[in-house]
């Protein structure tokens, strides 16, 4: 199952309203998380929402995995088919006020119009190690943060 997280720099709401006039329908109710993590020894805690959305442009008979394995997690146990990738699905999570989407089949081409493009940087300088960065030259698109040097690091994890 293939799938992409993008941090998103619009609301909740109106990232629902937007998937909602693309023709995407939620699937379930919302789920409540609250959750509690130690992290370097200190209590932590966070709320959470999650969603789940789903569109499909074809009616052909080829169930879609990702759409199953989500739908059963929000109780809908429906089948869902394709003909080619076709299917668009989004689960989106709040968490303290911050937006995650993770776009499944073609919901990328949603879930990117409204993303913090530099969301993959951010996370690269807090989980890269030093000993596994190979230079590589890149083209940057929509990127915001300057880079020290004239190419992109590759973080191998």
């Amino acid at each position: 199952m293939e799938f992409s997280i993008y941090k998103q720099v619009i609301t909740r709401e109106d990232f629902i309203t937007d998937l909602r006039e693309k023709g995407m329908d939620r699937v379930g109710d919302s789920i409540n998380y609250n959750s509690t993590r130690i992290i370097d020894g200190e209590e932590k805690s966070a709320s959470m929402k999650v969603d789940f959305f789903f569109k499909l442009d074809s009616d052909d008979l080829v169930e879609i995995e990702w759409a199953k394995y989500w739908g059963n997690y929000f109780g809908d146990d429906s089948k869902n088919t394709k003909s080619v990738e076709s299917a668009f699905g989004m689960v989106i999570i709040e968490i303290e006020g911050d937006v995650f989407a993770i776009s499944l089949g073609r919901g990328h081409s949603y879930a990117s119009n409204t993303a913090d493009m530099d969301f993959g940087f951010d996370i690269a300088e807090i989980i890269h190690d030093e000993s596994s960065i190979e230079v590589k030259s890149a083209k940057f698109f929509k990127q915001t943060k300057t880079n020290p040097l004239p190419n992109i690091m590759s973080i191998h994890l």
